[in-house]
C-alpha cells in the first residue's frame, strides 16, 4: 500500500475587514479637513513605523466611492484605506505568528 499524502495545512493569504459609516464622511474630504484625518491616523500608526512615505492620496477619483486615504504598513504587510464612506484594512500573505500585531493594527 503506498504511503499516503499528507494533507496540507494552508493558511489564508489574505485578510481584510471592511466597516461601512452610518453617514459619509465628506466634511473631512470637502472641507479641507484632509490634514486632521492624516495627523491623527499618522500618530495612531506611529508604532508600526508607518511615516508619510507610506501614505498616498487617490488624486485621480473618478467618484465619490472612489476617493481614498492609504497608509501603507510595510512590516505587516498591511494597509489601511480610508474613505468617505468606509475603512477597509488589509494584510495580503501575512505571517500568522504576528497576528496579535495584526489585530492590534487593526484596533488602533
Amino acid at each position: 500500500m503506498p504511503d499516503e499524502l499528507a494533507i496540507a495545512e494552508i493558511q489564508q493569504a489574505f485578510l481584510e475587514y471592511r466597516a461601512n459609516f452610518n453617514e459619509p464622511a465628506a466634511d473631512f474630504w470637502y472641507r479641507g479637513r484632509q490634514g486632521e484625518l492624516i495627523k491623527v491616523l499618522h500618530t495612531s500608526l506611529s508604532p508600526w513605523h508607518v511615516g508619510l512615505e507610506n501614505v498616498t492620496w487617490n488624486q485621480n477619483a473618478k467618484n465619490a466611492s472612489e476617493v481614498q486615504l492609504t497608509f501603507g504598513v510595510p512590516s505587516l504587510f498591511a494597509g489601511i484605506q480610508v474613505g468617505i464612506g468606509a475603512i477597509t484594512m488589509n494584510a495580503f500573505n501575512p505571517d500568522w505568528s504576528r497576528a496579535p500585531q495584526l489585530v492590534s493594527l487593526f484596533q488602533a
